[in-house]
């Protein structure tokens, strides 16, 4: 009889432990939800960009954790809380939305963290309303890798004239080194019979190679076309394309008109 009442108790107690673990699980996995992430960052700050699919459920929150960090806090482009309640497994901070999130949009995620993050973000989609219930956690990697160098130029389109060297000086700022080049911008004219005549610059391409951030002078000169035309005239228009190519980036490229005069 004892051994009988022993195995109730037992048995009642550990019915109350399972009841108890189910009641306090932070999680329910249900399936993946296609979303696709990219992070970037360095030492307490990242930017994660999650991307939803086009079919992708209703979704109300982002939990996020790391290796060995915690996160501390969360700010968005979609308007929501940061919440430390209720998390899945390996995560430690999450953004409860204050609507779905859009489907087939990106919602950009800034996380504050306790120490710098190696490796990958674990992220894990919360259904919406946000509740316990989870989808399949996804690994966001976060670039390491050095940034593009910026291409962001400014011309100053006020030119002075060399008398002496019959040119005109162009100043253009670049953020670092590179190689800035120039060529102007001339439409084909069809001729006789449709055909193309040649086309005639007013002014010779150029290149200058910038060897740290800074102001550098360009030297526009005319061709002998140029030269026709401009004493004919008094003054000639056009327009030019510059381009600034970063060293180890991307180029990029400006159109800018401009009259000449002596």
């Amino acid at each position: 009889m004892r051994r009988l009442v022993g195995a109730v108790i037992a048995l009642i107690g550990m019915s109350v432990t399972a009841a108890f673990m189910v009641a306090t699980s932070s999680a329910v996995i249900q399936s993946p939800t296609g979303d696709t992430c990219t992070a970037s960052g360095s030492g307490t700050a990242y930017t994660l960009d999650i991307t939803l699919p086009s079919n992708a459920a209703q979704e109300g929150g982002f939990a996020f954790g790391a290796p060995g960090v915690t996160v501390t806090n969360i700010k968005s482009s979609t308007p929501g809380t940061f919440s430390t309640q209720n998390l899945p497994p390996n995560t430690t901070g999450e953004l409860l939305l204050s609507n779905a999130a859009v489907v087939g949009a990106t919602v950009t995620i800034v996380l504050t963290t306790s120490g710098p993050v190696t490796g990958s973000f674990t992220v894990v989609t919360a259904q919406f309303p946000p509740s316990s219930t989870f989808f399949d956690p996804f690994l966001c990697a976060v670039n390491t890798g050095t940034p593009a160098p910026s291409n962001a130029f400014t011309v100053n389109q006020h030119i002075t004239y060399d008398s002496a060297a019959g040119a005109w000086h162009l100043v253009v700022t670049v953020p670092g080194p590179g190689t800035v080049s120039g060529i102007q911008l001339v439409s084909a004219a069809a001729g006789s019979n449709s055909k193309p005549r040649a086309i005639k610059y007013l002014i010779q391409s150029w290149k200058v190679v910038a060897t740290s951030a800074g102001k550098f002078t360009l030297t526009l000169k005319l061709t002998g076309d140029g030269k026709k035309a401009i004493k004919s005239r008094g003054s000639i228009k056009l327009k030019l394309s510059i381009t600034f190519l970063p060293k180890n980036g991307k180029a990029a490229n400006r159109v800018i008109s401009l009259t000449l005069k002596t």
